[in-house]
């Protein structure tokens, strides 16, 4: 038990993979008993891998940008289910409800591996380790026209 909790950080891309293989077996699958299971497999998938990507969100974002920094993540988790099960059902319309739900959850799994690929940083990501990177100074936005401190809405 103590060994798996030690190697707990590394796992929301295992978790993010084990709800695309979960949802693409409950796509394909007719019956019940394994969808039951199937869908319960990527609930645990989706809950641990939301649990760690939030806490290694927090972890690796200086303080003066905690606020800024969730609130987008919280409109990319309202809007994006949306767009995605919007997409889907337009999917399912032309073709059929299975083929959306396998469809969608191959481009899902395929989207997090090439994210990892392009991403090492986001591999190596623990919440074992303390922020090295310390922010000094006001938060700054980078633009074409250069640095532009950004207000502390105080």
């Amino acid at each position: 038990m103590a060994r798996a909790a030690a190697r707990g950080p590394r796992r929301p891309r295992r978790a993010v993979l084990l709800w695309g293989v979960s949802l693409t077996g409950f796509g394909l699958t007719s019956l019940l008993h394994l969808a039951r299971v199937l869908l319960a497999l990527a609930g645990l998938g989706d809950l641990v891998s939301e649990t760690l990507r939030s806490a290694l969100l927090r972890h690796g974002t200086p303080g003066g940008l905690r606020g800024r920094v969730s609130s987008l993540w919280m409109v990319q988790a309202t809007v994006s289910p949306a767009l995605g099960n919007a997409a889907a059902g337009f999917l399912a319309e032309l073709t059929s409800a299975s083929a959306a739900v396998v469809t969608g959850r191959v481009v899902r799994v395929v989207a997090a591996l090439a994210v990892a690929a392009a991403f090492p940083a986001l591999r190596r990501a623990t919440l074992a380790e303390p922020v090295t990177e310390v922010m000094e100074g006001p938060p700054r936005v980078m633009s074409s026209r250069g640095s532009f401190v950004i207000p502390s809405g105080r």
